[in-house]
């Protein structure tokens, strides 16, 4: 039994990417990631969500889709629904956990757009708070927060510090507001539609 489940980092920040991880487990390993000690990532701190990457990365087969700010223009569903999509597609698992971003009222339907984008009929568990449920969905949020860290990381060393991309960082405001005053405008990596960013130009 092949088990992949998907999970992403990054859909409320101003700054930066959305990231969706995959990770394939055969069905015998999920002990492995209890061992581990993989469990919600927000429970995690940074420093050990970076250990445990690796290690995950040692026992399933892993996979992240980086999705930039200026694709996240669209609607985030659809946008996460088709890189979630294409991670089913290549790894061709046999069922598929996965965490649901929509309210619980929207469940359902989110679950059932899912499967319209996919070929084949793999059996699909999509629930709010997934990673909280599942080993295999936790372990693919460290690996998601995992790697927009580093891609933060690396926008970092182009735009100086501007904390992780959260509009609620005083780091970030501070840097849309300095970068706009003094450019007449926003970098790439920034999400124009978001509200943060309206209320600066407002």
């Amino acid at each position: 039994m092949r088990i992949l489940g998907i999970d992403e980092a990054g859909r409320g920040p101003v700054i930066g990417p959305l990231v969706v991880a995959g990770i394939l487990i055969e069905d015998r390993d999920q002990k492995k990631l209890h061992s581990l000690g993989v469990r919600d990532s927000k429970a995690l701190s940074r420093q050990r969500r970076a250990e445990l990457a690796p290690k995950i990365a040692q026992i399933a087969r892993v996979r992240t889709i980086s999705i930039p700010a200026e694709r996240l223009e669209e609607n985030l569903n659809e946008v996460e629904l088709k890189a979630m999509a294409s991670l089913i597609c290549e790894f061709k698992p046999d069922e598929v956990y996965f965490d649901v971003p929509a309210p619980p009222g929207g469940v359902v339907r989110f679950c059932q757009r899912l499967q319209e984008l996919i070929s084949s009929r793999v059996r699909l568990f999509g629930e709010n708070h997934a990673d909280r449920q599942w080993p295999v969905v936790a372990a693919a949020s460290i690996i998601a927060k995992v790697e927009r860290d580093k891609a933060i990381l690396e926008l970092h060393e182009h735009y100086g510090d501007f904390g992780w991309g959260y509009p609620s960082e005083r780091k970030v405001r501070e840097f849309l507001k300095r970068w706009y005053h003094k450019h007449g405008d926003f970098p790439p990596c920034v999400r124009r539609k978001w509200r943060t960013v309206k209320q600066l130009l407002n």
